[in-house]
């Protein structure tokens, strides 16, 4: 390398510099790397073959070093295409990025390739270090073209809820990344099948195979699978679950008033009935309050009054309170807390494929949600039977715009446990292997959180995750029954409490009878006993 001048400004660079014998593995270097190898380009195979015995030890996908490869300058006049196109494809199965090709002897310039899923593009460049080994490699002035992309549906980052086109945050990062490199977006919408599994193969061979160049979803890719650009934010995730419509009727009609204030109300009941009841008879009781002069007119009239206020505030706070607590809190409470859910006991519908998400779950919290886990076609979504695993995100969306109101209730069908099961912020964007776009789409995304343009995407979806308390629900139904349950639930109480209190009158005055009969006989008994002596008497 000394002896060739046209290099001299490669070896002033910064960068460690290691010669290695030809046909030994260079390793796996990382991206602080210059490495510059001879190729024997003779033939295909033969380059083939010490290519691979030089990268015998890449594993997985890393951001690679950078590569000059010297070819016998007999393969360069007029630009030898072929070559190039052949040393792009193979590093780009390694993910080598930045590499160039140039002559071993007469280095006059550099040439390499572009690989993007429409069309391949044959580049030139001088010998310096930019732009082939800087991260606007990728960047082709004055040039339009197609960049192929794939994404599925996932509020907020891309969708199509609503109606209307395929939109998204990440759908506005990509159009604005595209409009300033000066290349067209195409999408190709993935579409859910029940093999999750499936779907996530094909996703990821479309971009090993180099069919499409970039997930433009936000997705959480296994490390070293592919080029990826990290997002700084974080994703929610929670349990949905579904609203019982069960009336907790014991509770909302004992709720008005404390234990102490019933208390106070059934021992002055029992005690004013029984004091009536003494007075019924010549007891010692009664001759106890005659002597006290309590019955007196003035005293009655006090104590009439005084109980029929007492009574009256009572019955107007309880009607008051009862008639809230019936339209608030007449039904069971939601969870507030993820041991609250759990102690419910409502099963968990769990995906195919969700294996994944449930390994990064703390242990007890997996555990728990296997214990109740449920198959996905055991029951729906958003569902009455199950509760389900979702994003924040596209739960708050769905519940908020898709679920309808229950007449009858008054209330959504599910809700969001207020405590989150678990957050990520280590989702990304993959990218095709050997794909220029991941340093472009980096670059791009970093300047877009600095300028405040990632805050205006995400805050045009806020609207959507808010929960909309006042909305005024129109049934397009005619009233049924139904829809009548407070009217039958009033109803209802004033019957029972009706019916009760004649069964208790009843039962009071059968007990009064037989006390009365029981007396009659006794006395019966007593004069027939004594009958029965003065006629002893008379025989004798």
């Amino acid at each position: 390398m000394e002896k060739l001048a046209a290099y001299q400004s490669y070896l002033a660079l910064p960068y460690p510099k290691v010669i290695l014998r030809r046909g030994v593995s260079i390793g796996t270097p990382d991206e602080t790397c210059l490495l510059v190898m001879y190729v024997d380009c003779s033939s295909q195979k033969a380059m083939f073959a010490a290519l691979e015995k030089m990268m015998q030890e890449f594993t997985k996908i890393v951001r690679n070093g950078k590569y000059i490869v010297l070819v016998d300058d007999a393969y360069l006049p007029k630009g030898n295409v072929p070559i190039s196109i052949s040393l792009g494809s193979f590093f780009a199965t390694y993910n080598i990025v930045y590499w160039g090709m140039t002559g071993l002897r007469q280095a006059e310039e550099l040439q390499y390739t572009l690989f993007f899923a429409s069309r391949v593009y044959y580049m030139t460049s001088p010998l310096t270090h930019g732009p082939v080994f800087e991260w606007n490699r990728g960047l082709l002035r004055n040039t339009t073209f197609e960049i192929y992309g794939q994404a599925v549906n996932a509020f907020p980052y891309t969708h199509s809820q609503g109606g209307g086109q395929f939109r998204g945050i990440d759908m506005s990062i990509f159009e604005n990344v595209m409009e300033r490199i000066g290349c067209l977006l195409q999408v190709l919408v993935v579409g859910k099948t029940e093999d999750t599994d499936s779907d996530i193969e094909q996703i990821m061979n479309r971009l090993h195979q180099m069919r499409l160049d970039v997930m433009l979803t936000r997705r959480d890719v296994k490390e070293g699978t592919l080029p990826v650009v990290y997002i700084p934010d974080f994703t929610y995730y929670c349990l949905v679950a579904p609203r019982y419509t069960q009336i907790d009727l014991t509770r909302s009609l004992l709720r008005p008033f404390s234990s102490d204030v019933w208390w106070f109300i059934v021992s002055c009941g029992v005690g004013i009935h029984l004091a009536k009841e003494v007075s019924k008879y010549d007891t010692a009781v009664r001759a106890f309050v005659r002597r006290l002069n309590l019955t007196a007119k003035p005293f009655l009239s006090f104590y009439r009054i005084s109980f029929a206020i007492i009574c009256f505030v009572l019955f107007e706070s309880y009607l008051a309170k009862v008639t809230s607590y019936f339209l608030t809190y007449r039904f069971l409470p939601d969870a507030k807390t993820l041991d609250e859910f759990y102690a419910t006991g409502i099963p968990i519908r769990l995906e195919h494929g969700s294996d994944r998400f449930l390994q990064f779950l703390e242990p007890r919290a997996r555990d728990l949600i296997v214990a109740r886990g449920v198959s996905s076609a055991e029951c729906d979504e958003f569902s009455r039977a199950c509760a389900h695993l979702d994003s924040f995100a596209r739960a708050s969306y769905v519940i908020n715009e898709n679920i309808d109101v229950d007449p009858v209730t008054g209330r959504k069908q599910s809700y969001i446990v207020p405590e989150m099961i678990a957050n990520y912020n280590y989702l990304s964007y993959c990218f095709a292997r050997g794909s220029t776009l991941t340093d472009l789409v980096a670059v791009y995304l970093q300047r877009m959180y600095e300028t405040g343009l990632m805050r205006l995407y995400q805050r045009q979806y806020e609207q959507y995750l808010l929960p909309n308390n006042y909305a005024h629900v129109v049934a397009e139904s005619s009233l049924q029954f139904a829809h009548l349950m407070s009217l039958w639930i009033c109803v209802s109480v004033g019957w029972g409490l009706s019916v009760s209190v004649f069964a208790m009158e009843l039962v009071l005055s059968w007990l009064v009878r037989m006390s009365r009969k029981g007396r009659t006989f006794r006395k019966v008994h007593r004069v027939i006993k004594k009958r029965g002596w003065h006629k002893q008497e008379g025989h004798s």
